[in-house]
């Protein structure tokens, strides 16, 4: 472990020097033909657009309720048991979405939730 340690900044040197000089690509090819077991690091635009992030479902799309389409992680975990239980996925209601319903749940009548709403003490859609 001690020479590991003692020679890092000669490691650095030889990196900046060397691998900081040559593409992704380049490497890859380098290094695919010898099997030798790597991975890049990527910015999150990068990572949307990879297709092994797609194959793996590590990646999925939704739209929010503005409809919007977002690209999210999927869930990190699966069990069998429950295959399937992450294919419907919705954004959060929107601030007010639900008030009303909500209201008249708790027993308030239309005349009191139209007051509170325009008393703004409500948010309501």
């Amino acid at each position: 472990m001690q020479g590991y340690i003692s020679n890092i900044p000669e490691k650095v040197k030889f990196f900046e020097e060397h691998i900081a000089q040559v593409t992704s690509e380049e490497i890859s090819a380098a290094l695919t033909p010898v099997a030798a077991i790597f991975e890049f690091l990527y910015e999150t635009d990068e990572v949307c657009k990879n297709p092994q992030a797609w194959e793996n479902n590590f990646l999925r799309t939704m739209k929010t309720n503005a409809g919007t389409e977002l690209i999210i992680p999927n869930i990190p975990i699966e069990f069998d048991s429950q295959e399937g239980f992450i294919d419907e996925m919705s954004s959060a209601p929107l601030m007010g979405e639900h008030s009303v319903e909500i209201l008249k749940g708790l027993g308030y009548s239309d005349d009191e939730i139209k007051k509170m709403i325009e008393n703004k003490s409500v948010v309501a859609r």
